[in-house]
């Protein structure tokens, strides 16, 4: 509904909902406009947002991931192991044994320090894969202020 407040790397934005025939969703200052056919059909919103925040999601972490690998020669990476982006439930992300990276889409919403943490923790992943003594030892060789990140995360309100 017009007037709610969305979040969108770390920021809040309005929602601006206005009648349009061609639907489209951009950032127009502090707000998200929304252009729909029908303003009252709350269900179409929902899913156009859903779909926005999962398109630049997979386009912010991508840049992101990329950025953190090459001003981190310590993690050994020559290119961007796959990532996947999708809504989880219970949990940030996810680095599997096969080396692909998982990430909540709505971590898009949070400031990017907070994105490089998550980016950070599971790159780690791929050289130290449990979260023993040798992993933080690793992270905090990677990451120096990743503490400050985690702790701003725990607070997220998304």
């Amino acid at each position: 509904m017009s007037g709610e407040t969305h979040r969108y790397l770390g920021r809040q934005y309005r929602l601006k909902v206005v009648a349009g025939m061609k639907s489209e969703i951009k950032l127009v200052g502090r707000f998200f406009h929304v252009v729909v056919p029908d303003p009252a059909d709350t269900d179409r919103i929902r899913r156009r947002m859903e779909r926005w925040y999962l398109d630049h999601a997979r386009v912010v972490f991508q840049r992101r991931m990329v950025d953190l690998i090459r001003s981190t020669p310590r993690l050994g990476l020559s290119e961007p192991p796959p990532l996947i982006v999708r809504k989880l439930e219970r949990r940030w992300g996810s680095c599997s044994l096969d080396g692909r990276i998982l990430i909540n889409v709505d971590a898009v919403k949070l400031p990017v320090g907070c994105i490089d943490y998550l980016l950070m923790h599971e790159l780690c992943h791929l050289r130290v894969p449990h979260h023993g003594p040798a992993f933080w030892r690793f992270l905090d060789a990677c990451m120096p202020d990743w503490e400050r990140w985690q702790r701003r995360l725990e607070r997220a309100e998304i």
